[in-house]
């Protein structure tokens, strides 16, 4: 989480901060454009955890052993 925190800093900084502009030859955002920043860095997240969903829905499906305790058991 540490190093995470780091980099999420130092791109921020390398946006925000007048001397680091100059230097990497960066402009500042605009609020809505960290929005579309969060966003475009959630899109992936949400994806990965929608398959993984679906991969265990359809493991669960294939395996009575995964349905759970309430899963009928017919033959």
């Amino acid at each position: 989480w540490g190093a995470t925190a780091i980099c999420i800093a130092l791109q921020v900084a390398a946006v925000q901060l007048p001397f680091l502009r100059d230097v990497l030859g960066t402009v500042p955002l605009s609020l809505s454009d960290w929005g579309v920043v969060a966003v475009a860095s959630l899109v992936p997240v949400a994806v990965v955890e929608l398959v993984k969903l679906l991969l265990h829905q359809r493991g669960r499906a294939h395996d009575p052993a995964l349905a759970g305790p309430f899963a009928s058991r017919a033959p």
